[in-house]
């Protein structure tokens, strides 16, 4: 039986931390952005390529490694395998939130937002881990 006061394991500490770091990230550009002298700059069209392009890949890894750690047998290498799967999706999310902060264009950091999310569903933290 589980109690209320239980501690979250490191685990579950890392999953959190990763996600914490991209919102608050959005919540500092959002911050920077109501700055009267802040001004949007301009990036080449490619860039929204090449995140459209690391977003699907992103997704695609993190699809990928769902096979990989529901048979590895290994809790820590598990455990590994999850923490760099989400470190694949999270980066989705930081270059949506640089694209944003950069131009000032939210579609960037919502589509980021997206496979980082998507990702971090596919690669769950069970209870063996």
């Amino acid at each position: 039986m589980t109690t209320a006061n239980q501690s979250p394991q490191p685990i579950q500490l890392i999953r959190l931390a990763l996600i914490a770091g991209v919102l608050m990230f959005g919540a500092v550009i959002l911050f920077v952005h109501g700055q009267p002298s802040w001004k949007p700059g301009i990036l080449p069209p490619a860039v929204g390529y090449v995140l459209l392009a690391y977003a699907f890949a992103a997704v695609s890894v993190a699809r990928v490694m769902r096979g990989r750690v529901l048979r590895e047998s290994d809790p820590q290498r598990r455990i590994s395998l999850l923490i760099t799967g989400w470190a694949v999706g999270e980066a989705a999310g930081l270059f949506g939130g640089v694209m944003f902060f950069v131009t000032g264009q939210g579609q960037w950091y919502l589509l980021g937002l997206l496979a980082m999310a998507s990702s971090f569903a596919l690669l769950r933290v069970t209870g063996t881990t």
